[in-house]
């Protein structure tokens, strides 16, 4: 059995060598590469497969050959570099060369290792560490250590919650020393807290503020109306379509069956059960309580959370006198055309003729005194 598979090896690598050594006889000057390709396969008896792109076959050549080897003879007329040539049975097949991009060798690369602390030397612990364009990346120990692989070159981007990011270029030196600042404007922002105002950065409970500056109010009156789809956990829905109706407003899900889910509103320190009707233009901002904080603060009234609202309060400096005006109005997008009172009796009333018919009876649906004529309508949308 062996010898069967050892001499079955040999005539598959015979035919193999027979194929690629293959003489031809060629001798042309200037001459289409067509044309040489077609005296090739007259003597081979095979075909070339090509296209276009990669073969232009009214390309100049020149070649003078005897008892050349198949391969060899194609790669005189034929860039090699640009092109493979594949030799079968029957065909040559001239195919675009796969230009293989070097990837990057792990000789370039070396251990990175470094400290991330914060501006007075404190370090920090679970910081982001990640290499720029690529998807590898480490997080700081409890002693703000980090080590990964990366090349000369490259970036290291570091971030951490409540610092402001940093991107360092790795140079020849394989330990970084890394120093993250505080992000001043996200943590030193005032917010209401209902015991008075806190740097953000003390805050430990869920807040969330709206300020009055950043949202373009359009026509819309209702100031806690504009908290939909700017604070989370706040749900806000329309009662009815009366305008300037009190919304529904939601905080953190319903906290109630049978009681009341509307939160407690507190404007400038007074609290309050009902909705404030406020002008908008008067409001400097807008803070949502939402978890149980708001009832250690305010009692058992602030269990479905706390809207507090601070208004505007003169400012110290050159007195400033400011002027606004805006009007809006609201239509139905696409109004629905009923029939009136009188129309709609009428109807009626040939049907029940037409009962009087079958049953030989003289029966009235109406008086014409009787109807009131009221468009529905009208009055549910007004």
């Amino acid at each position: 059995m062996k010898h069967k598979f050892l001499l079955m090896v040999i005539f598959l690598l015979s035919i193999g060598n027979m194929v690629y050594a293959q003489k031809v006889n060629l001798d042309f000057r200037q001459e289409k590469l067509g044309k040489v390709m077609e005296a090739i396969s007259k003597q081979t008896g095979k075909s070339f497969s090509y296209s276009r792109p990669v073969i232009n076959p009214d390309a100049k050549v020149s070649i003078s050959v005897k008892n050349e080897e198949l391969y060899a003879a194609l790669a005189q007329i034929i860039e090699t570099d640009n092109v493979e040539i594949e030799i079968t049975d029957k065909k040559i097949f001239l195919k675009p060369r796969q230009k293989r991009t070097p990837s990057p060798s792990t000789d370039e690369q070396k251990q990175i290792t470094g400290h991330i602390s914060d501006a007075s030397g404190e370090a920090l612990i679970g910081a982001s560490v990640s290499l720029k364009g690529g998807a590898v990346g480490t997080t700081t120990d409890v002693d703000g250590q980090f080590s990964l692989n990366a090349s000369v070159g490259s970036s290291l981007l570091v971030s951490y919650l409540g610092y402001v990011p940093k991107e360092v270029k790795i140079g020849k030196n394989s330990n970084i020393q890394i120093t993250l600042q505080e992000d001043a404007q996200a943590l030193e922002e005032v917010v209401v807290v209902g015991y008075g105002t806190q740097s953000q950065k003390l805050v430990t409970i869920s807040i969330s503020k709206l300020k009055m500056a950043d949202v373009d109010q359009g026509n819309d009156f209702n100031p806690v109306k504009m908290l939909q789809g700017r604070v989370t956990g706040v749900n806000i829905s329309s009662s009815s379509g009366t305008p300037g109706a009190e919304p529904n407003v939601i905080v953190r899900g319903v906290g109630s069956i049978s009681g009341s889910s509307a939160p407690l509103y507190v404007v400038d320190g007074i609290p309050g059960e009902k909705y404030p009707r406020l002008n908008p233009n008067d409001i400097e901002s807008i803070e949502v309580l939402k978890d149980a904080s708001a009832a250690a603060i305010y009692g058992s009234r602030a269990n479905t959370g706390v809207i507090i609202i601070t208004t505007k309060a003169g400012k110290s400096g050159k007195t400033q006198i400011d002027f606004s005006g805006r009007t809006g109005f609201g239509v139905i997008s696409s109004d629905i055309t009923m029939a009136n009172s009188s129309a709609y009796m009428n109807a009626m009333q040939v049907a029940v003729d037409n009962y009087n018919v079958q049953m030989k009876t003289n029966l009235k649906y109406y008086t014409p005194s009787s109807i009131e004529n009221i468009s529905w309508v009208n009055m549910i949308s007004r």
